[in-house]
């Protein structure tokens, strides 16, 4: 087995975030399977005993990065949900604002990323990678409920619904297009759901 070598003045600095950044950018690129380490220190220009530094693994990498990824794109939801819930009248069209939410979460990475990414959420539960975790789940069902309870509030959706349940059967629509994706045997498509979900969103307004 040969080392490359890498002259150490070309060398920069690396960090944890550097790392992060790089193995985010190739996983856009190259997909799971594709992701070695080799590519991540040449992009780094560094040598992989020095990623391991900061990392036990290529899995612990991977994981780090979604989790990351998944915080990110939790605070950038929560940001949203709570604009819609401050810019929520009387006269506005829930379904279609409710619904303009759903493409993003159906429309996620590969389906070998959407696995990693289920994985890698499962570990925040055990306080591991924290630090890569700025927004949080939870933090997303509260503003999800706010919205719920906003619409209740101008009329829009049936007033003896409890909103917290409502945020929380999102969730598990969610979690089922992650678990649908596990099993190759499970053959529903995007729209098959979009059908089920909007007939949902229907039962629940005001009427």
């Amino acid at each position: 087995m040969t080392t490359e070598f890498i002259n150490p003045s070309l060398r920069e600095p690396i960090t944890r975030d550097s790392i992060l950044d790089n193995a985010s950018a190739l996983l856009a690129e190259k997909g799971l399977t594709g992701f070695r380490l080799k590519d991540l220190a040449k992009r780094l220009n560094v040598t992989i005993p020095n990623l391991y530094r900061y990392f036990q693994d290529r899995e612990a990498i991977i994981r780090a990065t979604y989790v990351r990824a998944q915080g990110r794109d939790a605070a950038f939801l929560c940001a949203v949900l709570n604009a819609t819930a401050d810019s929520i009248t009387a006269d506005s069209n829930f379904t279609e604002t409710i619904s303009s939410f759903w493409p993003a979460l159906l429309q996620q990475a590969a389906q070998e990323q959407r696995v990693v990414r289920f994985r890698a959420v499962a570990t925040i539960y055990d306080g591991e990678f924290s630090q890569e975790n700025p927004g949080s789940i939870n933090e997303v069902h509260l503003a999800t409920t706010r919205l719920f309870r906003q619409a209740q509030v101008h009329g829009l959706i049936d007033s003896s619904l409890n909103p917290e349940a409502l945020s929380l059967c999102i969730r598990s629509m969610v979690l089922g297009m992650v678990l649908r994706d596990f099993g190759n045997n499970i053959n529903v498509s995007d729209d098959e759901l979009n059908i089920i979900i909007g007939r949902f969103y229907k039962s629940v307004l005001a009427t």
